[in-house]
């Protein structure tokens, strides 16, 4: 362990509040299986004990081990790297790009896909400030963070990852399959962040023995929020935003989309919250080989970019500021 005992001691004493301060534990003192009050119980691991609660126990048990002179317990709480000021960290293994900007965390994932695990593994983006969906709405997985294929009713998102990588100055590029009805189709797909947002952009290939039409909604992050919130929407032509208490989600479409909106369900599953707000974009029917460009947001900053494709498959970003980056073809 190379950080102080002060940082140690913030570290877990910020997990376990936030938890506690979210009802985690019932009124008899037990732990909940859902990790909050109003949370989803999809939340649970179904391949141990009940749902694995007591997993849990594995930070109170460090805790108990701990002598009671230990400078764990006088230590003054230090703050944590991302509470220290903005940074973006790039992991080749296991693919991730994760970014800290205003306390706030978002964890980019190229590499990380575990089909029959629902939606717990293989959105595109996680963040501490949207707590993703992972139940099921009106019988079909959310769309939240995530590009999802639609053919005959049945939503279908990344099932198998051909290939990945990850790069400085903090990209990520992903070839993978979306299998819907026994037919297997074909995304690449780049996400390039610029502070609280990020711009996305895939190339579709549908499978070619395809006979049904396909349609696609790509989903911003989900608004989580509790009885009592007040939160608020806006759709235009291309945009979709919903935020309350100080968080806004929105996204933009780009290139390739033709028409913006809200995805509701009840439940909608949301790992955290009770009920959510999806700002989302849909495609009418998408074309055997169909390109797509959108911008994503966490914040209520308008934003400006140019991106585009270049012959030799390089994706090149320019960000508002002039900050320029070019995502290479996989290899």
């Amino acid at each position: 362990w190379p950080h102080s005992t002060g940082m140690l001691k913030r570290l877990v004493g910020r997990h376990l509040r936030w938890y506690v301060d979210r009802g985690a534990v019932r009124v008899d003192g037990t732990l909940r299986q859902a990790l909050t009050a109003t949370g989803s119980d999809e939340i649970i691991e179904r391949y141990i004990s009940t749902g694995a609660t007591y997993w849990a126990m594995q930070a109170f048990g460090g805790l108990w081990s701990l002598r009671d002179d230990d400078p764990f317990w006088s230590a003054p709480e230090e703050p944590l790297p991302a509470e220290q000021g903005d940074y973006v960290k790039v992991f080749p293994q296991p693919g991730w790009v994760v970014t800290a900007t205003g306390g706030e965390i978002q964890r980019f994932n190229a590499g990380s896909v575990k089909p029959g695990y629902g939606m717990k593994y293989n959105k595109l983006v996680y963040s501490t400030a949207f707590p993703f969906n992972v139940g099921l709405g009106h019988g079909q997985i959310s769309p939240d963070s995530c590009l999802c294929l639609i053919s005959n009713g049945v939503f279908g998102t990344r099932t198998k990852n051909l290939t990945s990588a990850v790069g400085e100055p903090g990209w990520l590029r992903m070839r993978y399959e979306i299998s819907i009805n026994r037919d297997v189709h074909l995304v690449e797909t780049v996400i390039v962040p610029y502070q609280r947002r990020h711009l996305r952009a895939h190339r579709v290939r549908l499978d070619k023995n395809t006979q049904a039409a396909v349609q696609a909604i790509e989903g911003a992050a989900p608004l989580g929020y509790d009885p009592g919130a007040q939160p608020f929407s806006q759709v235009d032509a291309l945009e979709a935003w919903a935020g309350v208490d100080q968080r806004v989600s929105w996204i933009r479409g780009l290139q390739g989309y033709d028409g913006a909106g809200l995805w509701r369900a009840d439940p909608c599953g949301n790992s955290m919250h009770a009920a959510c707000m999806l700002p989302e974009l849909w495609i009418e029917e998408v074309e055997p080989e169909h390109e797509l460009i959108c911008i994503v947001g966490f914040d209520a900053v308008d934003s400006g970019q140019e991106a585009d494709w270049l012959p030799d498959g390089t994706l090149r970003v320019v960000w508002e500021n002039g900050e320029r980056v070019e995502v290479p073809p996989l290899a």
